[in-house]
């Protein structure tokens, strides 16, 4: 929802913070805002999911998607989409679903790496 409704504002505080705020955007609001909706997000889900899960879903998929044009697009995309997989993967293979989800963002980081090598 937060990434819905705000993500111009957050997008051009991120990049030029004083552009963002001659338009108007206080930007020390957003960036607090940001930074409390990820300690909750992290806090709520360190419960569900375990710590190493959700440092590979924080860094991987950005990581993946800077190696692909459409950066948010594909961030959000390979992050769901692995984390769908990581789990069907553990239930068919009877595996870790913490590990069956960080290896599978592993390996679509170095897939958009050779992706991003070839062109």
């Amino acid at each position: 929802v937060l990434w819905i409704t705000s993500f111009n504002q957050m997008m051009l505080s991120s990049v030029h913070q004083a552009l963002a705020d001659s338009r108007g955007i206080r930007v020390v609001w957003k960036n607090f805002l940001f930074t409390a909706a990820i300690a909750v997000v992290v806090t709520i889900t360190m419960t569900w999911v375990g710590l190493l899960v959700i440092n590979a879903l924080l860094v991987l998929p950005g990581a993946a998607a800077r190696n692909l044009p459409q950066y948010h697009l594909v961030s959000v995309l390979g992050g769901v989409v692995c984390g769908i997989g990581g789990l069907i993967v553990s239930y068919y293979l009877g595996t870790s679903t913490g590990a069956s989800i960080t290896l599978l963002l592993a390996l679509w980081f170095f897939l958009t790496l050779l992706l991003k090598r070839t062109r």
